[in-house]
């Protein structure tokens, strides 16, 4: 930091502002990197958390540890680390030694033009970096621009976040963001398939090990995303596999999914827990803690027993399996339609799924039962899916404007459906209730009435919200919009 002592300014003297300060630091983001990506530093030192962005510090709070959760930040804090999930922990990505200092540029009088902070990050396996916040004062732009031109004389540039900590930490834990699998309209369609289900396995590979070290419920929602994306693939992509080798394939997908099952639906009873606590009235909250305490300790369970589960050798051999089936030298075997052009099998499979949908949507009404209500969400991931799969083959921003719709509907449609799985769960509880060998049953049993009589409401709630969507629903929209994305060979409705 000795260079930022010599800033060319035009006479001014460069003074120090305070003592120096060198303390531990650790660079704190979650699993997917949602901080560093929003081009912004979470520094955890000396007590305290820090956010930069690519003005300097814009928020600081005293933190006697690194926090678990973005809800245990500062409010202050929490907006200036932006768009980052609730549900996804906080972590440190890396440590090292950090050097604060602060400098005065001063005139012969000693009059103050402008104060400069600097942090010097020294990370622990070697690689350093700095980070520079000039703060003038009012009524010395042309001074701060003069600073300003002589920091970027030193090599500055304005914070690049993601390099910053590529710099630093080369092995940090942070996922690889999901990219598209890119490929040509005119390459076969087997080969697509494959780097398609390749693409899932390696995310399968990449969440294992948050799982079983139970970092947080994310790391178990992206695995189980990855696995419903390889079946629709399976069985989406008609003829494209061999038809006996595609079956199998979703068998074993399936296999893969089906001791999952467990531990995500207790995840999603706790995530729920304080939406629960605002939905029944606070004298009946001692038996939603009697409720949440007993899902926490079935949780317990059901994580070990999923950890262990993906510990075995008979999953690590599954797993071998299946990364070799998929790879690029493998010969799987082609159905009728492997040897297809993708780009007319997408025009293809995406007008069949959108009429499929769009005859299902429109059969929908007031009274239709919540197990039709449910196929057309299933068939509306599928052809979500679908149009995400084939997003190489068409204009990106056009694709985002199609999807937009759809996934609104398929929110509202999540819901619904959360109402009606939540309100059988709850049902199920209640009768499991033991008054005899549960601690706080009668509590529990009052609380559980009072919040399925809420959940029918939400759910009564939830479908006028769903017939109104689906009157909106321009089906006729989305069928020109998709024949516009993808044109060739794309039948007439």
């Amino acid at each position: 930091m000795r260079a930022l002592r010599r800033i060319a300014t035009g006479g001014l003297r460069v003074l120090p502002d305070g003592d120096d300060m060198t303390a531990p630091f650790h660079l704190i983001d979650n699993a997917d990197g949602e901080i560093t990506q929003g081009d912004r530093l979470l520094l955890w030192r000396d007590g305290r958390i820090e956010c930069f962005d690519a003005t300097g510090i814009v928020s600081c709070a005293p933190n006697a540890h690194t926090p678990d959760f973005p809800d245990a930040l500062d409010s202050t804090l929490r907006r200036a680390a932006g768009n980052v999930s609730s549900l996804r922990r906080l972590l440190p990505i890396g440590g090292g030694m950090v050097s604060h200092q602060t400098l005065r540029f001063v005139d012969d009088d000693r009059k103050t033009h402008a104060r400069l902070s600097a942090w010097c990050l020294t990370a622990d396996g070697g690689g350093r970096a700095l980070v520079v916040q000039l703060r003038p004062l009012r009524g010395y732009d042309r001074t701060a621009r003069r600073i300003e031109e002589g920091i970027v004389a030193l090599g500055a540039a304005p914070l690049d976040a993601g390099a910053l900590v590529a710099r630093l930490f080369p092995k940090a834990p942070i996922l690889p963001a999901d990219t598209p699998v890119e490929f040509a309209a005119d390459e076969p369609a087997l080969s697509v398939a494959r780097r398609l289900i390749a693409a899932q396995i390696a995310t399968l590979r990449q969440n294992e090990a948050g799982i079983i070290a139970d970092v947080d419920t994310e790391f178990l929602h992206d695995y189980r995303v990855a696995l419903r994306r390889m079946r629709s693939i399976a069985g989406l992509f008609s003829g494209v596999i061999a038809p006996q080798r595609a079956a199998a394939l979703k068998l074993r997908f399936a296999a893969l999914m089906r001791p999952t099952g467990p531990l995500r639906d207790l995840d999603v009873r706790l995530i729920d827990a304080a939406r629960f606590r605002a939905m029944v009235p606070p004298a009946l909250h001692r038996g939603l803690d009697a409720m949440e305490e007993l899902i926490a300790a079935r949780r317990a369970d059901a994580q070990a027993e999923l950890a262990e589960h993906l510990r075995t050798a008979t999953y690590r051999r599954e797993m071998r399996v299946l990364e070799r089936l998929f790879a690029p030298q493998d010969g799987l075997r082609p159905g009728p339609n492997g040897g297809d052009p993708i780009g007319l099998l997408a025009t293809r499979l995406i007008d069949k799924r959108r009429k499929r949908f769009a005859r299902l949507a429109r059969a929908i009404e007031p009274q239709t039962p919540d197990v039709a209500v449910h196929a057309l969400r299933i068939e509306g991931k599928k052809l979500r899916y679908l149009l995400e799969f084939f997003a190489p083959l068409c204009d990106r921003q056009e694709l985002a404007g199609l999807l937009r719709p759809l996934k609104q509907l398929q929110d509202i449609l999540g819901r619904f459906n959360d109402a009606s799985v939540q309100a059988e769960d709850l049902s199920a509880f209640t009768q499991a209730i033991d008054p005899a060998r549960m601690e706080g049953a009668v509590e529990m049993a009052a609380a559980a009435g009072a919040l399925h009589a809420a959940l029918a409401i939400r759910q009564a709630t939830e479908r006028r919200a769903l017939t109104d969507a689906l009157a909106a629903f321009d089906h006729a929209d989305v069928a020109r919009r998709i024949r516009r994305l993808f044109p060739e060979g794309s039948p007439h409705p």
